[in-house]
């Protein structure tokens, strides 16, 4: 049986886990379990309490000796007011770990990437309230907030 005619020709992740055709060993720290509230509405449960993480600090850097320039933001989480500082193509990063290990959920999509005018002050203030927005929702998700790449994204610094 199939539920996707092109199924040959994609990979959603999906279908043969539907199916009771794949089997995934989850770790006990990342099983999320499923409730029924008080109105009878079925959700995830949430293991931890609600935080947020701030967007900040825009600020123009290099590598190797400056041929690679690059903006870098600062996300401070609410837990622990560590900030770490990421670059676009971390979020980038994130969010291709996200869509692997949560193929049936939605992962929202991260604001465009863009080549020309990226060091304008306008663009930078833009994407970083674009970045933040995307930050937020993740931040509320009662899945994804509490995974271990969101949380490592969320808590790895530079430091040694």
């Amino acid at each position: 049986m199939r539920f996707n005619r092109f199924s040959n020709f994609v990979k959603s992740g999906g279908e043969s886990w539907l199916l009771g055709q794949t089997k995934v060993a989850v770790p006990g720290e990342e099983q999320v379990t499923i409730v029924q509230d008080s109105g009878g509405v079925v959700c995830w449960a949430v293991r931890m309490d609600p935080y947020q993480c701030e967007v900040s600090s825009p600020k123009k850097e290099s590598k190797f000796k400056g041929f690679k320039n690059f903006i870098a933001y600062q996300l401070t989480p609410s837990f622990n007011g560590i900030p770490v500082s990421r670059r676009y193509k971390h979020f980038d990063w994130l969010h291709e770990r996200l869509q692997e290990k949560f193929s049936l959920i939605p992962v929202p999509p991260l604001p465009d990437k863009q080549i020309s005018g990226r060091y304008q002050d306008n663009f930078i203030e833009h994407r970083m309230a674009k970045l933040q927005l995307w930050v937020n929702r993740i931040c509320q998700h009662p899945v994804m907030s509490q995974s271990s790449v969101w949380m490592h994204f969320l808590t790895c610094t530079d430091e040694k």
